[in-house]
C-alpha cells in the first residue's frame, strides 16, 4: 500500500484525476476530494503533483464495534467506539476479519515527501518553489470491498485527512 497505492492516490488527487480517484475511493470520500479539486480549479491554482516518497507509514487495524484500547490515540478521537491495533509496516500481522464477524478497516498514517510548489493558471509560482520540499502527513482509512465483476477483494479509501506538514531541508 505504501509503495504503490498511496502515491497513486495522492498523485491523482494533486493532478485532479477524477477517473483514478473513482477507482480508488468510496463515494463519500470521492465527493470530499472532488470538492477540494473544484475549490482549486475555482481559485485557478494547481499544486505540484509529484510524490517523491512515502517514507513513514503506520497501520492501525480498526475493528468496528469494540471499545478503544488506546484512548490517547488520534483514531479514538475520531471514532470512540472502535479498537485499533498499531503495527509498523515491517511487522507482519495477520488479522482474520471472519474471526471478529465485523467489517475490516485499516487506518494508515503516512508521511509523504512532496515538492511544495503551487502555480496559478498562467503557470507562475505563487507559493513555494520548484526545489522546495515539504513532508506532508495524511491519515487515510481503507475498507475492503468485493468487486463482483473482477471477482476479487480490493481496498477502497473511505476517509482522507491532512494531519499537517513541515518544511524539509536537503
Amino acid at each position: 500500500m505504501r509503495e504503490v497505492y498511496v502515491p497513486k492516490l495522492l498523485e491523482a488527487w494533486l493532478r485532479s484525476d477524477s477517473a483514478v480517484l473513482k477507482e480508488l475511493c468510496k463515494e463519500d470520500v470521492l465527493t470530499k476530494l472532488m470538492h477540494d479539486i473544484a475549490a482549486r480549479k475555482k481559485e485557478k491554482v494547481s499544486p505540484d503533483p509529484n510524490v517523491l516518497s512515502v517514507d513513514h507509514a503506520e497501520v492501525g487495524w480498526h475493528l468496528l464495534g469494540l471499545p478503544p484500547f488506546f484512548a490517547t490515540c488520534f483514531l479514538a478521537l475520531i471514532c470512540p467506539l472502535s479498537c485499533y491495533f498499531f503495527v509498523s509496516l515491517e511487522t507482519q500481522v495477520i488479522v482474520d476479519p471472519a474471526m471478529t464477524e465485523r467489517q475490516m478497516l485499516i487506518g494508515l498514517f503516512v508521511a509523504a515527501q512532496q515538492i511544495h510548489c503551487v502555480r496559478n493558471h498562467d503557470g507562475e509560482i505563487i507559493e513555494g518553489a520548484e526545489d522546495a520540499f515539504k513532508l506532508y502527513r495524511y491519515f487515510l482509512v481503507f475498507q475492503r470491498e468485493y468487486v463482483e465483476e473482477e471477482g476479487e477483494l480490493v481496498w477502497r479509501l473511505v476517509d482522507f485527512s491532512s494531519a499537517g506538514d513541515e518544511d524539509q531541508m536537503f
